[in-house]
């Protein structure tokens, strides 16, 4: 068996802990030749949704301006599919195990929450297993703000179970600048909006974003000023967490080394979406460094062969689970 699946069985206690450990050392072996078995915890929905709404596997109904996704229904009964094989299927697989593992209240943090696909979705999942939710959704950007507020409402999450943080999560507390697109299109269908290490002051304005001024960062591109919080900050509003979703879109490196401390006292699992290989290194070191057990790892940029097959990787992907907090 791996030796970091060993550390996971003998750090976890009863049945269920020595289960996953089992179903882990399988999945490393690759000895899967379907889906993951957490799926077989959760039923895909099946019903009526308006013809007009992307409708996926839990039963999340994403709206056609969120997306570029092709809508292809034309009619209002649905049936999805269990997920593809691609790199959200590890995410997928993160974030079922964690409303399996929950208890009677499921706490879930989606850092870079974009419109909260992620959140919904397991507001979902935990819905099926008669659980309830308290989320946190830390976004920068004002449009994916007003966004994720109208699709926690779509997807019947009140606004009692979730708070929004209203920052780019980091190392530091301050100012960001944060770039949101190119200037003919600023921040439309494009989610790599992220922080930039470029200064703002002085720069030309570009327009007008949300209430916000457009700063042109030359070669076509543009941002906003937005506020910045580290990770600690977003964590001292919670107590135990079950599921941390990071798509810092390159700061996720930044805000766990900031963060590790509080990271390891409250947070059961992370799901970490990667954007360069030092950036992988650096969570290796200080995941590993504070008892961090890792369950998956794929590289940034690369085809990776996985239980499930070969798979390109766009953003990698990290999954760690937390000994301490079994």
């Amino acid at each position: 068996m791996n030796p970091l699946l060993g550390a996971f069985t003998r750090a976890g206690r009863g049945r269920r802990a020595a289960e996953r450990a089992k179903a882990r050392a399988s999945e490393r072996g690759g000895r899967f030749r379907a889906h993951h078995y957490i799926f077989e915890r959760f039923a895909a929905f099946e019903g009526e949704a308006p013809a007009d709404v992307h409708v996926c596997y839990i039963g999340d109904r994403v709206r056609a301006q969120f997306v570029d996704w092709p809508l292809i229904r034309t009619d209002t009964t649905v049936w999805p599919r269990l997920p593809a094989y691609d790199e959200e299927y590890f995410e997928w697989i993160d974030l079922l195990e964690a409303v399996d593992a929950a208890g009677p209240v499921f706490t879930m943090l989606e850092l870079g929450a974009g419109f909260g696909r992620w959140s919904a979705r397991g507001a979902l999942a935990a819905r099926q297993r008669g659980k309830t939710v308290r989320l946190g959704l830390a976004e920068a950007e004002p449009k994916h703000l007003e966004w994720l507020k109208q699709h926690l409402a779509d997807n019947n999450v009140s606004p009692g179970d979730y708070q929004v943080h209203a920052a780019a999560i980091a190392g530091t507390r301050g100012q960001a600048t944060f770039a949101v697109g190119k200037i003919t299109n600023a921040g439309e269908e494009w989610f790599g909006q992220a922080v930039v290490d470029i200064e703002s002051a002085g720069r030309p304005a570009a327009g007008d974003y949300y209430g916000r001024p457009l700063l042109d960062l030359g070669g076509g591109m543009t941002a906003i000023t937005v506020p910045q919080a580290p990770l600690s900050d977003v964590l001292a509003d919670y107590g135990m967490i079950d599921l941390a979703d990071f798509d810092l879109q390159g700061s996720e490196a930044d805000a766990i080394e900031e963060a590790i401390r509080p990271l390891t006292r409250q947070v059961r699992r992370v799901h970490i979406g990667t954007h360069g290989k030092d950036i992988e290194v650096r969570l290796r070191r200080v995941l590993q460094a504070a008892g961090w057990v890792c369950l998956r790892d794929y590289s940034v940029g690369r085809q990776n062969d996985t239980a499930f097959g070969r798979i390109t990787f766009v953003d990698g992907v990290q999954s760690w689970i937390n000994p301490r907090r079994l």
